[in-house]
Protein backbone atom coordinates (compact mmCIF):
# COMPACT_ATOMS: atom_id res chain seq x y z
CA UNK A 1 0.00 0.00 0.00
CA UNK A 2 1.15 3.49 -0.77
CA UNK A 3 0.27 6.67 1.10
CA UNK A 4 -0.77 9.70 -0.92
CA UNK A 5 2.05 12.12 -1.62
CA UNK A 6 2.05 15.73 -0.48
CA UNK A 7 1.15 16.68 -4.07
CA UNK A 8 -1.83 14.27 -4.06
CA UNK A 9 -3.01 15.63 -0.72
CA UNK A 10 -2.75 19.21 -1.98
CA UNK A 11 -4.89 18.37 -5.01
CA UNK A 12 -7.52 16.78 -2.78
CA UNK A 13 -7.51 19.73 -0.39
CA UNK A 14 -8.06 22.38 -3.07
CA UNK A 15 -10.49 20.46 -5.31
CA UNK A 16 -14.03 21.80 -5.23
CA UNK A 17 -16.95 21.90 -7.69
CA UNK A 18 -15.63 25.19 -9.10
CA UNK A 19 -11.96 24.07 -8.96
CA UNK A 20 -11.62 20.57 -10.43
CA UNK A 21 -8.11 19.15 -10.07
CA UNK A 22 -8.57 15.94 -12.06
CA UNK A 23 -6.89 15.32 -15.39
CA UNK A 24 -8.42 14.10 -18.63
CA UNK A 25 -6.89 12.99 -21.90
CA UNK A 26 -8.07 13.33 -25.47
CA UNK A 27 -6.19 11.62 -28.26
CA UNK A 28 -6.64 11.86 -32.01
CA UNK A 29 -5.82 8.55 -33.64
CA UNK A 30 -5.91 7.12 -37.12
CA UNK A 31 -9.02 5.11 -36.46
CA UNK A 32 -9.61 2.64 -39.30
CA UNK A 33 -8.27 -0.24 -37.20
CA UNK A 34 -10.87 0.62 -34.52
CA UNK A 35 -13.80 0.16 -36.90
CA UNK A 36 -15.81 -2.83 -38.11
CA UNK A 37 -16.14 -3.16 -41.90
CA UNK A 38 -19.60 -1.59 -41.44
CA UNK A 39 -18.02 1.53 -39.90
CA UNK A 40 -19.21 0.71 -36.37
CA UNK A 41 -16.70 1.30 -33.55
CA UNK A 42 -15.18 -1.87 -32.01
CA UNK A 43 -15.90 -0.55 -28.51
CA UNK A 44 -15.78 -3.91 -26.70
CA UNK A 45 -12.38 -4.71 -28.25
CA UNK A 46 -11.04 -1.26 -27.34
CA UNK A 47 -12.26 -1.64 -23.75
CA UNK A 48 -10.68 -5.10 -23.50
CA UNK A 49 -7.32 -3.92 -24.84
CA UNK A 50 -7.24 -0.94 -22.44
CA UNK A 51 -8.27 -3.16 -19.51
CA UNK A 52 -5.51 -5.65 -20.37
CA UNK A 53 -3.01 -2.77 -20.57
CA UNK A 54 -3.82 -1.70 -17.01
CA UNK A 55 -1.54 -4.47 -15.74
CA UNK A 56 1.38 -2.39 -17.01
CA UNK A 57 0.04 0.81 -15.39
CA UNK A 58 -1.08 -0.14 -11.86
CA UNK A 59 -1.55 3.49 -10.73
CA UNK A 60 -4.46 3.79 -13.15
CA UNK A 61 -6.34 1.08 -11.19
CA UNK A 62 -6.09 2.91 -7.85
CA UNK A 63 -8.59 4.86 -5.76
CA UNK A 64 -8.16 6.88 -2.58
CA UNK A 65 -8.93 5.09 0.68
CA UNK A 66 -9.27 7.20 3.82
CA UNK A 67 -8.43 4.96 6.82
CA UNK A 68 -10.15 7.14 9.41
CA UNK A 69 -9.15 9.41 12.29
CA UNK A 70 -5.68 8.88 13.74
CA UNK A 71 -4.90 6.13 11.18
CA UNK A 72 -2.55 8.18 9.02
CA UNK A 73 -2.78 9.78 5.61
CA UNK A 74 -5.07 8.38 2.90
CA UNK A 75 -3.83 5.41 0.87
CA UNK A 76 -3.87 4.43 -2.79
CA UNK A 77 -5.59 1.01 -3.07
CA UNK A 78 -6.72 -1.12 -6.01
CA UNK A 79 -10.29 -0.27 -7.01
CA UNK A 80 -12.29 -3.44 -6.24
CA UNK A 81 -15.17 -2.16 -8.38
CA UNK A 82 -13.16 -1.10 -11.45
CA UNK A 83 -15.31 -1.34 -14.58
CA UNK A 84 -13.51 -0.17 -17.71
CA UNK A 85 -16.83 0.55 -19.40
CA UNK A 86 -17.39 3.36 -16.88
CA UNK A 87 -14.27 5.08 -18.24
CA UNK A 88 -14.20 4.09 -21.92
CA UNK A 89 -17.59 4.48 -23.55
Amino acid sequence: MERLSAFDLTNLAVEAPDTPMHVGVVAVLEGRSFLEPTGRLKLAEIQERIHDGLRAAPKLRKVVYRPGPLAGRPLWVDDPALRIEHHVA
